[in-house]
């Protein structure tokens, strides 16, 4: 080997060495960063089981208190079904009942408008046509007796003027 050789040789290995050294800092630099990440990493997850245990401890108290309400509200089902029950047939007989007065209703008012239409019936045949009869009478008197006790009329010879220019 040459000296020229041998001195890029060792320079070569320098290099190598120097970057070896580099790459060893930067491994142990991330195995610091990595224990410090470590330790912030199970800080959290302990304050977070901490809370996570808080809010479980929460969660059952509420489904302690909750346990009760589907016995609740299958007893105001129950009772609630039974009194929409009652309500619809208290509805129905209501109904039939209404429906009952007013077919009554209905018939009263056919009777008394039959009624009334007879009363009017009769009315007219027993009064209404008698009076009109005298009425008509009575006219025919007076008409009689105002023919006979009229003075008689002189014929106006201007009005028999004007009736035979009318013809002319």
């Amino acid at each position: 080997m040459t000296e020229q050789q041998s001195w890029w040789l060792i320079a070569f290995v320098g290099i190598t060495a120097v970057a070896f050294l580099i790459q060893a800092l930067a491994v142990f630099g991330i195995f610091v960063r990595f224990k410090k990440l470590t330790g912030l990493v199970n800080q959290l997850l302990a304050d977070l089981n901490a809370k996570v245990e808080g809010v479980t401890g929460n969660v059952n108290d509420i489904l302690e208190a909750v346990k009760p309400i589907p016995n609740h509200i299958a007893s105001i089902s129950v009772a609630l079904r039974d009194r929409v029950e009652e309500l619809d047939k208290f509805i129905g007989e209501t109904t039939e009942a209404a429906r009952l007065q007013v077919a009554k209703i209905d018939d009263v008012v056919s009777t008394s408008i039959v009624k009334f239409d007879d009363t009017l019936t009769t009315l007219q045949k027993s009064v209404v046509n008698p009076v009109i009869e005298i009425t008509a009478l009575l006219k025919g008197v007076k008409t009689g007796l105002e023919f006979l006790f009229r003075k008689p009329r002189t014929p106006d010879i201007s009005q028999a003027r004007q009736d035979e220019e009318m013809f002319i």
